[in-house]
C-alpha cells in the first residue's frame, strides 16, 4: 500500500521530481540523466543532420555513439528512479516512525513522572493515614481499658447488689412469730420454757435460746420472756404435774409406788414414782436428812399429802375432792 503524503510533502517531492527531469533530458528525447564527457549540447543548427545510406560520405560525429549509449541505458535509469523513489518512501516512513516512537516515548517519560509524583504524594498521604490510624488505635485502646474496667465494676456491684436481694429475700421470707396472745404467754410456750429447764437450761436464759433458735430456723419473734416468767411457768408446770398423778391415781383401780435415795455431797437424795396402767410418773426428787425406813415413808406421806392438796384446791378438785387414805 503506498505511503499517503502530506501537501509539504507533495510539494517538495514535485519540485524534487521536475529538477531530475529537466537535468535527464537530452537532445534525442530521452529523459534519462547524462552523464560523462558527451553529456554536453550540440552546436545550433546542427542537430538532425540527415546523413544518405548511399553516401560515400560518411559523417562522423561523436553524439552518435552517446545516442546509442543513452538509448540502452534507459531503463537501468527508470529502476534507479524507482529505487530512489523506494528508498525516499521507506525514508519518510520511517521518519514517522521515528516521530512517533520520539512522541511515545516522551509520553511514557512524562507519564512516568507523573507517577512518581504520584508516588510521592501517595506515600505522603499513606504516611499521615497510618500516623491517623495508629492515634485511633491509641484512643481505642484507651477507650477499651475503660470499659473493661467500668465492666469489672459493674460486676462487682452486680455481686454486691445480688446479695443484697438474697438477704432482702430471706428476710421478707421470715416468718414472723409471738411469744403471747394478747399479752398472755401461750400453753406451747410453756411447754418449750418447761422442756428447756427440764434439760438443764437457766431461767435467765430461756428467752436468749427460744431467739437463738428461731433466728437458725428464719422465724422472727416479737417479744421476749423474762426471768420471772420462766420461774412461773416451772411452777405451773410442777403443780399441772401433780394434779395429772392424782387424776391418774384417781381413774385408776390400781397402782404401784416406789423410790430410791442416793447421797451427793454429804446430801442425800430420794425420788419416788408411781406405775398406773403401763404409765410411770415420777414424782420428783427431794432431799431428806437420811435413808431410814421412816424417813423414807413420811416423805410418801408428805407427797402424796400435798398432790391431793393441790388437786383439792384446783377448780376440778373442787367439783370432785379427794382423799388420799381411800
Amino acid at each position: 500500500m503506498p505511503p499517503v503524503r502530506t501537501a509539504n510533502e507533495k510539494k517538495q517531492w514535485g519540485r524534487t521530481k521536475r529538477g531530475s527531469q529537466a537535468q535527464s533530458t537530452n537532445f534525442l528525447g530521452s529523459t534519462s540523466r547524462i552523464s560523462g564527457p558527451t553529456a554536453r549540447p550540440l552546436p545550433r543548427g546542427k542537430e538532425n543532420t540527415p546523413v544518405h545510406r548511399s553516401s560515400s560520405h560518411v559523417v562522423s560525429s561523436p553524439y552518435l555513439t552517446a545516442s546509442v549509449t543513452f538509448t540502452h541505458s534507459d531503463d537501468a535509469f527508470l529502476a534507479l528512479e524507482r529505487r530512489s523513489t523506494t528508498y525516499e518512501k521507506r525514508c519518510r516512513n520511517l521518519t514517522r516512525k521515528v516521530s512517533r516512537a520520539t512522541d511515545r516515548h516522551t509520553q511514557v517519560l512524562q507519564l512516568v513522572e507523573d507517577l512518581r509524583e504520584e508516588l510521592l504524594s501517595t506515600r505522603k498521604s499513606s504516611s499521615q493515614y497510618t500516623a491517623s490510624l495508629q492515634r485511633q488505635l491509641a484512643d481505642l485502646t484507651d477507650e477499651l481499658t475503660q470499659i473493661k474496667n467500668n465492666q469489672l465494676e459493674l460486676h462487682a456491684r452486680h455481686t454486691q447488689l445480688a446479695r443484697r436481694k438474697k438477704r432482702c429475700q430471706r428476710r421478707s421470707h421470715l416468718s414472723s412469730q409471738s411469744l403471747k396472745d394478747g399479752g398472755i404467754i401461750s400453753p406451747d410456750i410453756h411447754a418449750c420454757v418447761r422442756d428447756l429447764v427440764a434439760m438443764g437450761a437457766p431461767l435467765e436464759g430461756v428467752g436468749k435460746m427460744i431467739h437463738a433458735v428461731a433466728k437458725g430456723l428464719n422465724i422472727h419473734i416479737n417479744n421476749n420472756i423474762s426471768t420471772r416468767s420462766a420461774g412461773r411457768i416451772v411452777i405451773e408446770g410442777g403443780v399441772a404435774a401433780q394434779l395429772q398423778i392424782v387424776d391418774a391415781v384417781k381413774n385408776t383401780d390400781h397402782f404401784t409406788g416406789a423410790g430410791d435415795g442416793t447421797s451427793h455431797k454429804h446430801l442425800n437424795y430420794e425420788t419416788k414414782l408411781i406405775a398406773v396402767n403401763h404409765k410411770v410418773l415420777g414424782l420428783g426428787i427431794a432431799q431428806t436428812p437420811d435413808h431410814t425406813s421412816e424417813e423414807q415413808m413420811a416423805g410418801w406421806h408428805n407427797i402424796v399429802a400435798e398432790m391431793y392438796q393441790t388437786y383439792d384446791e384446783s377448780p376440778l378438785g373442787k367439783l370432785y375432792p379427794e382423799d388420799p387414805r381411800t
